[in-house]
């Protein structure tokens, strides 16, 4: 199995109980906006993709997507932040599943995706 866009953002809409479809739709309202920052977060994260794939799966400029990679990386970096605890322990989270899942699928083999030095706690 291999990590892609489309997985990550499958596995982020199973982990908040939302529709693929609605975590890729064009709302912006709370909380569907947050999930899909944390999607593209975790998209940047753990894929060496351009932000132009990035954008054509979530059908968004690609300033949104640094926006909301930007966006959580702050917080997740800024532990005086009111949403670090809720940010960190969901992205901690999601990266979890996705390292299960590869894990699960592939052996011990497939080393899971890093949690880069810059994204990981204070």
């Amino acid at each position: 199995m291999k990590l892609t866009p489309l997985h990550i953002v499958d596995t982020v809409a199973d982990f908040y109980q939302v529709s693929t479809v609605d975590l890729l739709s064009r709302s912006r309202q709370q909380p569907l906006a947050y999930y899909r920052q944390v999607a593209m977060w975790t998209c940047r994260t753990c894929l060496d993709v351009p932000l132009s794939t990035l954008s054509a799966v979530f059908d968004r400029d690609h300033s949104t997507i640094l926006h909301a990679f930007e966006r959580i990386k702050s917080i997740r970096l800024n532990p005086r932040d009111p949403l670090y605890h809720k940010v960190t322990a969901e992205t901690d989270q999601v990266m979890g599943r996705l390292r299960k899942e590869l894990y699960d699928a592939n052996g011990p083999v497939l080393t899971p995706p890093p949690i880069p030095p810059w994204s990981a706690h204070v």
